[in-house]
C-alpha cells in the first residue's frame, strides 16, 4: 500500500487516543477494535501491536462508511489529560458547575471549515460535503483520499485535540459520553443530572443507565433527538460521598472525612 495512504488512513492516531469512543454511521466494530487495540498496547508499555496490520488486510481504501469518534481522559498525578476527535464530549463538575474538557469537532466551526474547504471539501448543512455531521473521526475513510495532504489537513482528520487541566479540590467527577447524550442534555444538566443521582447514593453503573434512559426518546416518531446511539462513562475523581453544605445543597466531601 502506497506510503503516503497509510500516513492519511488514520490509524497512527489510534495510538494517541483511547477511552470513550462512538461507532456511529456503522463503525460499532471499530470502536470495538479500537478499544482493544488501545487496552493491547497498554497492557505491551508501549510496544508495537498488530492493530494496524489488521486494517491493512481489510482493504480500507475499498470505501467503507464506518467511522468512530474518540475521547480519552487520562489521569497523571494531579493533572487530567484530555484527547478528543470528533463530538463525543468529556465534562467535568467542579463543584456542581460544569467544566469542558475537550471541544466538540464540528463542520461548522471556523477551523474545521477552513480545513476541510481547502482540502477539496464542502459544508452543506452543517455537514461535511452534505452528510457526515462531524469534522474529526478515526476511519471514514472516504473523506481521507488526498494523497497530497498530510493526515491532519484531510477533510476529516482522526488528529485528537488535547487539554489538560489540574484538578482541584473541588472537582467531583466526569462524564463521557457519546454525542446520543448531549444532542439531548446539556452539560450542566448532565452534571446536575448525576449530582442528584449521587446523592442519593446510587450506584454508578446505575446512574449511566438511568442517564441513558432518561436520554431515549419514546419512539422513532419524532426529529430523531433521543434516537441515536448511547454509551457513557462516569468517573469520581475521589473517593467522595455527598453531605449537606452549609446552604442546605449537596457538597461531595472525601468519605475518609466521616
Amino acid at each position: 500500500m502506497d506510503t503516503n495512504m497509510l500516513d492519511v488512513s488514520g490509524k497512527d492516531e489510534l495510538n494517541e487516543l483511547a477511552g470513550k469512543s462512538d461507532g456511529g454511521r456503522g463503525g460499532g466494530d471499530l470502536s470495538s477494535k479500537m478499544r482493544q487495540a488501545i487496552l493491547a498496547r497498554a497492557r505491551a508499555n508501549g510496544d508495537d501491536i498488530d492493530f494496524e496490520d489488521d486494517l491493512d488486510d481489510e482493504g480500507p481504501w475499498e470505501g467503507p462508511q464506518a467511522g468512530s469518534t474518540c475521547v480519552v481522559a487520562v489521569v497523571r498525578g494531579d493533572k487530567l489529560v484530555v484527547a478528543n476527535a470528533g463530538d463525543s464530549r468529556a465534562v467535568l463538575s467542579r463543584r456542581g458547575e460544569a467544566v469542558a474538557l475537550s471541544r466538540d469537532h464540528k463542520p461548522m466551526d471556523d477551523d474545521e471549515r477552513a480545513r476541510i474547504v481547502n482540502a477539496g471539501g464542502f459544508v452543506q448543512e452543517g455537514r461535511v460535503n452534505g452528510s457526515l455531521a462531524l469534522s474529526r473521526a478515526i476511519g471514514d475513510l472516504e473523506y481521507k483520499q488526498s494523497k497530497n495532504l498530510p493526515a491532519k489537513d484531510q477533510i476529516v482528520t482522526a488528529y485528537p485535540e488535547i487539554r489538560e487541566c489540574v484538578i482541584e479540590p473541588g472537582d467531583e467527577f466526569m462524564v463521557i459520553a457519546c454525542d446520543g447524550i448531549w444532542d439531548v442534555l446539556t452539560s450542566q444538566q448532565c452534571v446536575d443530572y448525576v449530582r442528584a443521582r449521587l446523592d442519593a447514593d446510587v450506584q454508578l453503573s446505575r446512574i449511566c443507565e438511568e442517564l441513558a434512559d432518561e436520554c431515549m426518546a419514546p419512539d422513532t416518531k419524532g426529529s430523531g433527538i433521543g434516537c441515536d446511539n448511547m454509551s457513557v462513562v462516569i468517573v469520581l475523581l475521589k473517593d467522595t460521598a455527598f453531605v449537606p453544605g452549609a446552604d442546605g445543597k449537596p457538597t461531595l466531601r472525601p468519605r475518609s472525612a466521616f
